[in-house]
């Protein structure tokens, strides 16, 4: 308790601190992390900033106004949006030492197969269909592309007779978790089938929560 008390109040221009259980914790003063302010409460204990975003799942981390004693928790940390770091004297950045990172973006099956890429085309007899597909999350990579195309693709690539597509745009970090619109190729229709799955952002990569299409042969496809 004490540990924390010193890094909050205290605002000196950087200190870390191990606590009990080994995590190292730091505060910055004179930043701020603005545009994923999500929350805000007046206080005039910056403890108990910290142990509100602590408790929320959704707090990445804080910024503590010491003028207004105004907390605002953050949906995002400073590490992985560094362009929205702004100078602002009195107040200090915290991190969420116990934030818990997305477990979709830590769980999910890897699709490497080169046959996913709409650069592959449909051998003879080979057709592949997603009709059985188990529910989860997925990531393209490797030879299957990096994401699903959002434009159109011909029919008869990755492997299949009407290959999927993303007809909406890709989300933003921001907008978390969201639903998006698969489209299949097929008789001259960019969309003749169709299938909502939800799709996330994780940063470096995106990742698909695939379902079982509605008919053979029918395929989410990727892209380089």
């Amino acid at each position: 308790m004490m540990l924390f008390l010193v890094i909050l109040s205290s605002l000196v221009t950087m200190v870390t601190v191990t606590s009990q259980d080994q995590s190292c914790i730091s505060s910055t003063r004179g930043l701020v992390l603005a545009h994923h302010v999500y929350m805000s409460f007046k206080t005039s204990d910056p403890l108990k900033c910290y142990h509100e975003c602590t408790s929320d799942i959704k707090c990445q981390s804080i910024n503590y106004y010491r003028n207004t004693q105004i907390c605002e928790m953050n949906n995002r940390t400073a590490g992985l949006k560094p362009q929205y770091i702004r100078v602002d004297q009195s107040a200090v950045y915290l991190d969420n030492p116990y934030k818990n990172p997305d477990l979709a973006c830590t769980f999910y099956t890897n699709i490497t197969n080169a046959t996913r890429n709409v650069k592959y085309g449909n051998p003879p007899k080979t057709d592949k269909c997603d009709k059985t597909i188990a529910l989860g999350w997925y990531r393209l990579c490797g030879e299957a592309g990096v994401r699903m195309p959002f434009k159109c693709p011909p029919k008869q690539q990755c492997n299949t007779d009407a290959p999927g597509w993303l007809s909406d745009p890709h989300p933003t970090i921001e907008e978390g978790t969201i639903s998006r619109k698969v489209c299949f190729h097929w008789h001259n229709n960019c969309c003749h089938w169709s299938r909502y799955i939800n799709v996330r952002n994780c940063g470096g990569f995106y990742i698909y929560q695939f379902r079982p299409t509605p008919s053979c042969y029918l395929r989410y496809c990727g892209e380089d």
